[in-house]
């Protein structure tokens, strides 16, 4: 697994080198939601930025739409060191229900 998160550190330090035009990129948590809707996803470039609704979300990072299966994916996400302490609680309460409830 630390592989994994390695290989993720890697391509965000690669957008945020090669991707300079993209509002944001230079946040960690943004350019994790570049790398979601890029690698995840397979989503055109260009219209990756337009799908980050991170700061002004209740609760949703991103959005995938594919019309033709008729299938929404609301993305949410944390992006935070090892050290950082998250609680029950705030995954139950604000992780998982407030962008279900938004």
């Amino acid at each position: 697994m630390e592989n994994f998160k390695e290989l993720i550190e890697a391509d965000i330090k690669e957008y945020q080198q090669n991707k300079r035009f993209v509002t944001n990129i230079d946040k960690d948590e943004w350019a994790f939601n570049y790398w979601v809707l890029d690698k995840l996803f397979y989503e055109d470039e260009e219209i990756i930025e337009s799908k980050i609704i991170d700061y002004h979300d209740l609760g949703v990072d991103a959005f995938e739409i594919y019309e033709d299966a008729k299938d929404i994916y609301l993305i949410q996400n944390k992006y935070y060191s090892e050290n950082t302490k998250i609680t029950s609680e705030y995954v139950k309460n604000d992780f998982l229900l407030r962008p279900i409830n938004a």
